[in-house]
């Protein structure tokens, strides 16, 4: 019987055990690669939860997995061009995944599928992509036979041309792309196609029919989308639909990529009955808007007079301007393209497998909004709504309700508070009359033996009892103006000092008393202090007040504190330093002026240490000061010119005087800076330096002017003197273009003369401009295409991908004199090889270079290639002032510019600058 029970509780236990087993992949499906070519960029917001989900799936249920991901962004693309160069970037990004070496420089630019090392399957999100990676079945290679999935596509599909339109093309069902070929259409394109997918019908119908049952009073319908591929898709459908729904419906079409996006904007602010919009994919932007993005959002979410359905999924859950639409099942869409992956990785035939439809939808709806356009309560009659962002509870939408309950509460436990206060203190009352007594006959004794006035003041302020001698009438209104009846509303105490003594602190300060006037003339002066009595049996007495007569103390203090500002007077308005102080016993003072021409602080009683002058000159200062201090006075004064180091340890330089008075066995030192006197010496040398070398300069730049001007001149004045003689209609046409060619340089030269001549001057003003550097790059491709000479030179242009890593804010002129300037003298010292453009950004910097594979450069010539006429080259044509001319426009837009160069291996120009320059 035992057995029988074990066997039986083993068999209950088995099941658990199996499931309680994580599931695990078969062999087939391990160490699998998958690309995913999403049609959108990722502010398409159901396609970028789509795909995030996927991978999020992907990784639950296969981690050994790796899985590329890439966003065509088709909804922004003008040219397949543009597509194209989108995909080929996230082809290439997908070999680099794999570590696949590719030499980027053996490979055609118009190439895309470089890689050998292929992926398991490809999952396209939308039709685009798909529709325009089957354009490419020539030049496909291996990546003609991987299985692929279409995910969230439509039933038909046209042929993805942007530049020519949609309309010119037919639609072919969804699966009608597996077995075409070239039958003279030249709209179809041959080959074949392993797939399958998921359709997606983005429910435009029940969108239509949700709107018709929240707004039964509609009379207008506009459509808000763009001219991309999607957005047209579902416009034409809407078109065809509505009038079965909503027949007496008027459809109005508004398109941001042709219409001003402010009147888009005031359309959807402005407050008409009985209309409604619909979009797609459209999404909030500023482009060519006086608003900016920021104005607008608050616009819509504060001011929108018109209420926003979507057929894309949005997020709702914000304080935004959406109402909502019909939408596929996230879940769903994940599970059944999961499951068309895995038949693909296996290499299943995948045109096998019928196309599967995603019909389930469900209506997710917008609260706030709802609340705002007054739709709640036929929302609340339509069955299987998903509510997002609710509406705000009582508080939160009424504040001064909240705050009103708030604050009576508050009043309330106040009241509470005082009253037992108010007992507590009452019963408290009698029991300190009997302490004051006590305390009273304390402070009579006190008084009464030392005949110093006092008060007592309680703790509100209130005077309780004056002890003071009134014999004399005078005597007692002193004595009154010195003890107010209040403490806190003495005049002579400042704010502070009122808030120090109801902290309960000790605190002083001196009374002059105007009104009567003592033997000599002069005003009589108190030490008014108060100090807290913090026994517990004094509670009624909470402060004494003290007041003593310190008439004589301030007397000799206010004359010790004229003659100082006297003496610091005459110290600091002629900028001398003085100090004088004891020979021995280093007693005195020091003017601030001193103290800061010799950085040091005098201390009375210490003698100066000079510890900030410089050794050489501080031994000779201590040298004479011990001299005069051990009685062996020096014949002369002392008076030389000091160096002083200043806090940052910079010299400054300073004349000093030590004078020694016999009589008063005082010493005196003087000191005043002359540094500015100084520099300003130092100044003068130096401008009479540059004055030379500028008369220099110029003689040199006027010979150099003189020999590079006369030599075309020479070649123009002579070959038109021969022209002119010659009849031979053939030597005229080989004259010409030597005429042509000195007339250029002429030009050239004198252009370049002018350039420099405004910016040496100063007279140039900057117009700061955005500026696409890609554009301007091939301006300059276009420039070196014309000028090569028959030179077989490649082009190679290298900038950021996206519009806005491109575009600098700068002055397009004189950058692109800087270019053009640097791209000629690639292309003279540059015959085989490539000359290439290269911009990026990091950080705050805009980083330009130019590289050519010419003769380069040795180090010698690098450092002579920015003077003025100087080439590296004789027998190169040239001016020899671009390079300079480069320098003084780089100087002028606070960027900086070097070179490297290698002989017989090329040369690189750079230069940078900076962001907020540019």
């Amino acid at each position: 019987m035992r057995k029988l029970h074990l066997s039986l509780v083993c068999l209950l236990m088995l099941p658990a055990y199996i499931y309680s087993r994580p599931l695990q992949a078969s062999d087939s499906l391990q160490s699998k690669r998958v690309l995913i070519i999403n049609s959108y960029s990722r502010q398409m917001e159901w396609s970028r939860e789509l795909t995030d989900s996927l991978l999020l799936r992907l990784q639950q249920l296969h981690p050994s997995w790796r899985v590329s991901t890439g966003y065509l962004k088709t909804e922004t693309a003008v040219t397949s061009g543009s597509a194209a160069l989108t995909l080929r970037s996230l082809l290439w990004n997908y070999a680099i995944h794999t570590n696949e070496s590719i030499d980027p420089t053996k490979v055609a630019q118009t190439t895309l599928f470089v890689q050998d090392d292929i992926p398991d399957a490809l999952l396209f999100i939308g039709e685009e992509g798909f529709a325009h990676y089957a354009t490419y079945y020539r030049t496909r290679g291996r990546w003609t036979s991987i299985p692929t999935v279409l995910s969230m596509v439509r039933d038909s599909i046209a042929w993805w041309y942007p530049e020519q339109g949609y309309s010119r093309y037919p639609y072919y069902p969804a699966d009608g792309f597996r077995a075409i070929t070239q039958a003279g259409d030249p709209t179809v394109v041959e080959g074949t196609y392993d797939y399958s997918g998921l359709i997606y019908d983005c429910s435009i119908e029940q969108t239509l029919r949700l709107i018709h049952h929240l707004l039964p009073d509609l009379h207008e319908l506009i459509w808000l989308g763009n001219d991309s591929y999607s957005s047209y898709q579902s416009r034409r459908a809407v078109k065809e639909l509505l009038p079965g729904v909503m027949p007496d419906v008027r459809y109005t079409e508004m398109t941001h990529t042709r219409q001003n996006m402010d009147s888009i904007y005031d359309i959807l602010l402005r407050p008409v009955q009985g209309r409604a919009v619909l979009a797609h994919g459209w999404n909030m932007n500023a482009y060519h808007s006086r608003r900016s993005e920021t104005q607008i959002d608050s616009l819509l979410t504060h001011v929108l007079q018109v209420p926003l359905f979507s057929l894309t999924r949005r997020n709702l859950t914000g304080n935004n301007y959406w109402v909502g639409g019909c939408y596929a099942d996230i879940s769903q869409e994940v599970s059944k393209t999961i499951a068309l992956l895995e038949h693909a990785v296996r290499g299943e035939e995948m045109n096998t497998i019928p196309f599967d439809t995603i019909r389930n939808t469900q209506i997710v709806l917008n609260q706030a909004a709802l609340d705002r356009f007054g739709l709640q309560a036929r929302a609340n009659s339509l069955p299987g709504v998903t509510y997002q962002h609710p509406l705000p509870g009582f508080f939160q939408r009424d504040h001064t309700k909240s705050y009103l309950t708030l604050a009576i509460g508050l009043t309330l436990l106040a009241y509470w508070i005082i009253l037992r206060r108010y007992r507590r203190y009452n019963h408290q009352l009698h029991a300190d009359s009997a302490r004051y007594r006590e305390l009273y006959d304390k402070l009579q004794i006190i008084y009464d033996s030392s005949h110093i006035d006092f008060v007592l003041y309680d703790a509100s302020g209130q005077q309780i009892k004056r002890m003071f001698v009134a014999e004399a009438p005078e005597r007692n209104n002193e004595v009154e103006q010195l003890f107010h009846p209040n403490l806190f509303a003495a005049p002579y105490w400042s704010d502070r000092q009122r808030a120090l003594i109801r902290k309960r602190r000790s605190v002083s300060c001196e009374v002059v008393l105007g009104k009567r006037q003592i033997d000599r003339g002069e005003t009589e002066t108190y030490q008014v202090i108060v100090t807290p009595l913090n026994e517990e049996s004094y509670r009624v007495a909470s402060y004494i007040a003290i007041a003593v007569n310190t008439t004589p103390v301030v007397r000799e203090r206010n004359a010790k504190e004229r003659f100082e500002r006297l003496f610091r007077f005459a110290s600091d308005s002629s900028n001398i330093g003085v100090v004088y102080y004891d020979a021995a016993s280093a007693t005195g003072m020091a003017t601030a002026s001193w103290e800061k021409t010799l950085n040091e602080q005098f201390v009375s009683g210490t003698f100066p240490t000079y510890d900030h002058v410089v050794e050489e000159d501080r031994i000779a200062l201590i040298k004479y000061q011990h001299a005069i201090r051990s009685g062996s006075i020096p014949p002369e004064q002392f008076a030389a010119e000091i160096r002083v180091l200043t806090n940052r340890n910079e010299p400054v330089w300073v004349r000093h005087y030590i004078y020694y008075i016999p009589s008063s066995n005082r010493i005196i030192e003087l000191s005043l800076n002359i540094d500015r006197q100084k520099q300003n010496e130092k100044a003068l040398e130096e401008a009479n330096r540059k004055a030379e070398q500028s008369n220099i300069e110029t003689q040199q730049f006027l010979e150099n002017i003189s020999h590079e001007v006369r030599t075309p001149l020479n070649s123009i004045v002579g070959f038109s003197d021969i022209l002119s003689m010659m009849d031979d209609e053939e030597s005229k046409a080989e004259f010409k273009p030597i005429i042509l060619k000195n007339v250029q340089l002429l030009r050239e030269l004198i252009d370049k003369i002018l350039d420099l001549s405004e910016l040496d001057a100063g007279n140039v003003r900057f117009d700061y401009k955005p500026v696409d550097v890609e554009l301007l790059f091939n301006d300059m491709k276009t420039y070196i295409g014309n000028n090569v000479y028959g030179h077989e030179l490649k082009v190679v242009i290298l900038v950021p991908d996206t519009p806005e890593e491109r575009t600098i804010v700068t002055d397009r002129n004189y950058l692109e004199k800087l270019l053009m300037n640097l791209v000629s003298n690639a292309i003279k010292f540059t015959e085989h090889g490539s000359i290439t453009l290269r911009f990026k950004r990091e950080a705050h910097i805009a980083h330009f270079s130019v590289i050519d594979t010419g003769c380069g450069m040795s180090s010698e010539q690098i450092d002579q290639i920015y003077h003025r006429f100087y080439k590296a080259n004789t027998f190169v044509q040239g001016t020899g002032l671009g390079l300079s001319l480069c320098r003084s426009i780089i100087d002028h837009l606070g960027g900086k510019m070097g070179v490297t160069s290698t002989p017989d291996k090329g040369s690189t120009f750079w230069f940078d600058l900076t962001m907020e320059q540019s």
